[in-house]
């Protein structure tokens, strides 16, 4: 998805996310949920290593947000002709 975001606090994020990504087209939805996948999985990594003093490898928790999001793509858009197009932009995402 190529819509860039430049926001310098957190909530300019969100407004700014929310109106960008306002409309029922599949590359809205998608950045709606990588949005969502990214911050809960954040959350609960944050979580894990304050309370439970347990941390995984930044590789490790980008890869699970990318499989999630593509699982999500998957399931949400399975009887679409596009479905594969939308899969395809996740299957080469690179993890640093």
């Amino acid at each position: 998805m190529e819509t860039q975001l430049s926001a310098s606090r957190w909530e300019d994020h969100i407004a700014s996310a929310a109106d960008a990504w306002k409309g029922k087209q599949p590359r809205h939805i998608i950045s709606r949920i990588c949005l969502s996948a990214t911050i809960y999985y954040i959350w609960q990594e944050r979580n894990n290593r304050v309370f439970k003093d347990v941390a995984k490898p930044r590789e490790q928790l980008l890869s699970n947000i990318v499989c999630i999001i593509r699982n999500n793509i998957g399931v949400a858009w399975k009887h679409d002709i596009n479905v594969q197009l939308y899969m395809d932009r996740w299957k080469g995402t690179h993890i640093p």
